[in-house]
């Protein structure tokens, strides 16, 4: 398995929690509107970036944690790979 399918794996599970009302991981696609379809919160916004910090061992920027910077799970996805590809730069 790749990293880049462990990330996905890992956040589409996290996220299938996290959405209001909870549904299946294998349901969500990479289209899925954070807010509009899965019913995510701010703080459950806040809880699954915090989850992917601890879970891969990473630090986000703080402005990486602003829900209003994503609007689909593949944002959220393109956005975590950019930490666990290489070095960010300023």
């Amino acid at each position: 398995m790749t990293d880049s399918s462990r990330y996905e794996i890992w956040l589409t599970e996290r996220l299938s929690a996290l959405s209001s009302p909870p549904r299946p991981a294998a349901d969500l696609s990479l289209g899925a509107h954070l807010r509009d379809d899965l019913g995510v919160d701010s703080l459950a916004f806040i809880e699954l970036m915090v989850g992917f910090e601890q879970q891969f061992d990473l630090r986000l920027d703080e402005g990486d944690l602003l829900p209003s910077r994503y609007s689909t799970v593949g944002d959220v996805l393109a956005e975590v790979k950019k930490y666990v590809s290489g070095p960010r730069t300023a």
